[in-house]
């Protein structure tokens, strides 16, 4: 649901503008959508001659382990199987990614174009993705997430569940206004021992005492601390937080 302002107000309206860009007798490859967006989707592909490849279907993947290393994950896909690929993203929604990601490259053998399996590992090994999941310190772990959206959030919140330990969490949260910031609020809150409201530069940015406001309505007032700006709401969580708390 981002970019809504151009792309449409529906998932239907939005499958659609994106699926402009679909070639005549093209090949596509789709992670795992919602049926009213997947059925936009395939109408394209099919009334241009396109070939569609998608995660859940076509392409599929297996968990093996997911921690704070990253995720290691069995594949099946176009052409191949994988056992145990590995990439040191955080966060089980990375399997599809890479999935999606290796299935793309797997897409260029149609055309000619062939990557070898040592290849392919070798590039899932050195990934990196500033800002997803990014530990940026630890005693206390710091974690820096780019997530602007509720789908985005609630995978956050599922990672900070599933793959961290910790005593207390801390949550530092900048918004813009034209996000849907109630709703990112409601996911994230309900789960922070302490909140710390701040802004970025940026005139798009949700002032900090509006974020406060809503949060008050899942965690205590006395549980929440205003700030100005980013660097002053990361040297508040810190001097407020003890070497087993999570910041992020």
């Amino acid at each position: 649901y981002d970019h809504m302002d151009k792309l449409g107000n529906s998932l239907e309206e939005i499958a659609r503008e994106k699926g402009g860009i679909i070639k005549p007798e093209g090949i596509i490859i789709s992670s795992k959508q919602y049926d009213e967006a997947y059925k936009e989707i395939k109408k394209i592909v099919d009334e241009k001659n396109s070939l569609i490849y998608s995660t859940g279907s076509e392409i599929s993947y297996e968990i093996v382990k997911s921690d704070i290393n990253g995720v290691i994950f069995d594949l099946k896909g176009i052409y191949r199987n994988y056992k145990n690929l590995y990439t040191p993203l955080l966060g089980k929604h990375q399997a599809e990614n890479a999935a999606t990601a290796i299935s793309a490259i797997e897409a260029l053998k149609i055309r000619g174009v062939k990557i070898s399996e040592k290849a392919i590992r070798a590039g899932l090994e050195k990934v990196k993705w500033t800002g997803r999941l990014e530990i940026i310190q630890n005693n206390p772990t710091l974690i820096l997430d780019g997530a602007h959206n509720p789908s985005g959030v609630k995978i956050v919140r599922q990672a900070l569940e599933e793959i961290f330990s910790y005593h207390r969490l801390i949550l530092v949260l900048a918004i813009f206004a034209d996000k849907d910031y109630k709703k990112m609020i409601q996911i994230l809150a309900p789960n922070a021992d302490l909140i710390i409201t701040t802004k970025a530069k940026n005139p798009r940015a949700t002032p900090p005492q509006i974020i406060a406001k809503e949060a008050v309505q899942y965690i205590e007032k006395n549980k929440i601390i205003v700030t100005e700006d980013i660097p002053q709401a990361i040297n508040s969580a810190l001097s407020n937080s003890k070497e087993d708390d999570l910041i992020c």
